[in-house]
């Protein structure tokens, strides 16, 4: 089981969640992601089996593929896959390819809302555990249910695994309250470097490797700085770039309204939401700033 790369709390509880499913139905089976997952998620039962993408020396026949619109997303996950597969691919975003060979894709709020259901039809029993992983994907992806993507079958779900036994409580502390002294310190600092472009209606902060190397004893977590762009009166989008390496950064980008940010993170070979998208560019800060900003503009009404 796989999901896309940067795997956030959805990828990561899904791909938890699939795991806990094969294990109850005595399957063998190897959970791998691109890059580390963050350890925010360690809370949930199944983290210390997650490898990572260059820890495997196998090729495998059978893949299932979670929150994932297509299989570039998957990254390097890509070197284990046979020639000869068979793929299962379960998502919820809108412009998933239809890659596999079985398609689970609906307009679930959340790809663990998309488990849900699948777990309920094997007749599996919601432990606490469990409940905790599909629980933390509802609330991630929509946002604490704060987002336009969230369903009326969420909420239903997500008083289901409260039911269950999922400690809502310990979920929100790991996932949304829990930030290192660094962490916030190099968030201070990328906010006092916060600009504007397009009379205030995008905003844009960045953290450099070497803002990491000043400031962070340790990787930090920058995974909701952005929500802070959110927060300004006018404002559109929100842009945030982290580099991850020299000269290559990992860019996120949210919106307000009816801005559709997807459309932009597929201009540079991305994916996403309509509110909530994302792409990989190489250059300066200035010099992708001025790319993402002349791609905005294309598509923002009454801007020159």
């Amino acid at each position: 089981m796989t999901a896309h790369i940067n795997a956030d709390g959805d990828a990561v509880s899904s791909v938890l969640a699939m795991g806990y499913v094969l294990r109850e139905l005595n399957k063998a089976h190897l959970l791998i992601l691109n890059e580390p997952a963050n350890e925010k998620y360690s809370f949930l039962q199944g983290f210390p089996d997650i490898r990572t993408a260059g820890s495997v020396d196998a090729k495998y026949n059978n893949i299932i593929t979670l929150d994932s619109p297509g299989l570039t997303r998957i990254a390097a996950v890509n070197d284990y896959l046979a020639d000869s597969r068979f793929i299962i691919n379960i998502d919820h975003h809108f412009d998933n390819t239809n890659f596999g060979y079985i398609n689970i894709v609906t307009g679930a709020s959340s790809t663990t809302e998309i488990l849900y259901d699948l777990i309920g039809e094997l007749g599996l029993t919601f432990t606490r555990e469990l409940a905790e992983m599909i629980y933390t994907g509802i609330v991630f992806d929509t946002g604490v249910y704060r987002f336009s993507i969230t369903t009326e079958r969420a909420y239903t779900i997500g008083a289901q695994m409260k039911r269950a036994g999922a400690r809502i409580d310990q979920v929100a502390e790991n996932v949304f309250l829990s930030k290192d002294y660094d962490t916030i310190k190099l968030m201070a600092h990328s906010l006092t470097a916060l600009k504007t472009h397009l009379s205030g209606r995008v905003a844009v902060i960045s953290v450099t490797k070497q803002d990491i190397r000043d400031i962070c004893s340790k990787e930090p977590d920058v995974g909701d700085y952005i929500n802070y762009l959110m927060m300004l009166k006018g404002i559109k989008v929100g842009i945030f770039m982290t580099e991850i390496d020299d000269g290559f950064f990992r860019v996120s980008l949210r919106s307000k309204h009816e801005f559709d940010v997807q459309k932009i993170a597929a201009a540079f070979n991305g994916g996403g939401h309509k509110k909530a998208g994302g792409c990989r560019l190489k250059g300066s800060v200035n010099e992708i700033t001025d790319m993402l900003i002349n791609e905005i503009r294309k598509h923002l009404p009454n801007t020159a």
